[in-house]
């Protein structure tokens, strides 16, 4: 869904297509493979392979190949595939919703016999994982999973708010019934497939405001395969299989999500204590530096140096935004003031504002009050965030509101860029080309790395008749920009 409204196809750094269906809807395929074999096709899950370690499903092709390390092992297919995600319905009580979450994982859990799927949960969970997972080597798998099945899998689809999917995460995901019930087909990659008719709600759902940026490089995920299209995966299987003892294999790995889990155990608290003192440490270590540097980031503040700034608080935002600080709710404390200038450079030079949130929540989470500057730049950050779910949902005439009721506007990036898209949208004649451009060029001074500015100049190139211009302005957006949406409207005007 991602990838048909932000990239008109894949996302260029992944490779797969994830199909979420309903249970009952994964009980009809269940039901059809139990009774059909697809020629090269294989439908595998943890009901018909007592192996398989997740709770999702795979369709497989099984004359070609696709290995992972988690498929290395000659216990499931391991060809071209399509995950299937199953929506679980969740209970109507809202009060209920985070027990059925911590049973999932437990499920989950106990279904995987060969790895954890997060090391970082809290002792009480794993304390209750101990637990099932004695009475499962007592009773057997089968009747601790039947167990949890009959609690997880007794709520009315019908009657159900919220569905849930099980996958490698330390709780599955919730998703609102009433937004992913209905479907449109897209075209997607040459060819039409399903998404969510509410795509725009669900992807505010799971990403906020933000869902059009591509993350920075380093955090582009993507999988670690080995691909032959021509081969099947035997081929490769049974070269190495015959020097593997598979029982050794099995044993092994069980005894390492053993030994992983009962060090979860023993670390929790650990490693707790452990993000705390990097975080002191961190703290002085800048405030040390703010000395040794002589460096006066209020007068730097002052006189709006933002990029010197933004440079100078780059270790600490790599540093406060990385999963195990998130992870671990360890705060950095350079001290309110401090922290203000940081945000107030993300927000008004940056355009990331949905980084200055993320620091602001964890501020928040600190027993300490928040300073009346903070909790300004939190309403400021909701304004921001109105003003693009205007884009998305309103329409030009909603951004135009949005704009004119604007409280802070001085040199903030996104009611600029809100402002350059009115020009470009009204741009008709030459004078308001000409303001366009004036603007935008403007602009691209005062936020270098905003490349936005640099998409309506192009723009307002074209209009004026200088195709050549626009296509080096173009191209210059294509290479740099973390906007996915710019980047798929240049694509495809110059496809049309």
């Amino acid at each position: 869904m991602l990838g048909a409204v932000r990239h008109g196809g894949f996302i260029p750094w992944d490779d797969d297509i994830d199909v979420f269906v309903t249970k009952k809807n994964f009980d009809k395929l269940k039901d059809f493979f139990n009774h059909h074999q697809l020629e090269n096709r294989a439908f595998v899950h943890k009901w018909n392979n007592d192996r398989y370690p997740m709770i999702i499903a795979r369709y497989y092709v099984t004359n070609n190949t696709c290995l992972q390390r988690a498929t290395a092992w000659d216990f499931m297919p391991a060809g071209q595939y399509i995950d299937i995600m199953i929506f679980f319905p969740m209970p109507l009580d809202e009060k209920k919703h985070e027990r059925f979450l911590e049973d999932m994982a437990l499920y989950i859990e106990l279904t995987n016999e060969f790895y954890s799927d997060d090391i970082y949960r809290s002792r009480s969970f794993l304390r209750r994982y101990d637990f099932w997972n004695r009475l499962k080597r007592a009773f057997g798998k089968d009747h601790v999973l039947q167990h949890f099945e009959k609690k997880l899998f007794k709520y009315s689809e019908e009657e159900c708010e919220y569905y849930a999917i099980s996958h490698c995460v330390i709780y599955p995901l919730m998703y609102p019934k009433s937004v992913v019930k209905n479907t449109v087909y897209v075209n997607f990659e040459g060819t039409k497939l399903p998404i969510v008719k509410k795509y725009m709600d669900l992807l505010w759902y799971g990403y906020g405001s933000s869902w059009r940026m591509m993350p920075p490089k380093s955090s582009q995920a993507t999988h670690r395969l080995f691909d032959d299209f021509e081969h099947p995966y035997r081929l490769y299987l049974d070269d190495y299989m015959r020097f593997v003892e598979k029982k050794d294999v099995f044993r092994t790995l069980k005894r390492y999500k053993d030994s992983v889990i009962e060090d979860g155990k023993a670390r929790y608290y650990l490693y707790k204590t452990r993000q705390k003192y990097r975080s002191d440490i961190n703290a002085l270590l800048f405030g040390r530096s703010v000395v040794e540097d002589e460096i006066d980031l209020d007068e730097e503040f002052r006189n709006r140096n933002y990029q010197v700034l933004s440079n100078y608080f780059r270790k600490y935002y790599n540093l406060q935004l990385s999963f195990s600080y998130r992870q671990w709710d360890s705060f950095i404390d350079i001290g309110d003031r401090n922290l203000y200038i940081a945000c107030w450079t993300l927000i008004y030079y940056s355009g990331q504002y949905f980084d200055a949130a993320k620091l602001l929540r964890m501020r928040q989470s600190q027993a300490k009050e928040m300073t009346p500057e903070l909790l300004e730049l939190t309403v400021l950050i909701e304004q921001i965030e109105g003003l693009y779910h205007a884009m998305d949902f309103e329409g030009i005439e909603g951004v135009r509101k949005q704009v004119e009721a604007f409280d802070n506007k001085e040199h903030l990036l996104d009611y600029c860029l809100a402002e350059v898209m009115l020009l470009e949208h009204d741009a008709k004649d030459e004078e308001s080309i000409d303001r366009l451009i004036s603007k935008s060029e403007e602009y691209i001074l005062m936020f270098p790395y905003c490349w936005d500015f640099v998409y309506y100049l192009a723009s307002g190139f074209r209009k004026k008749g200088m195709d050549q211009a626009a296509e080096i302005a173009e191209d210059m957006v294509v290479r740099s920009s973390r906007n996915g949406l710019l980047i798929r409207n240049i694509e495809q005007a110059k496809g049309a």
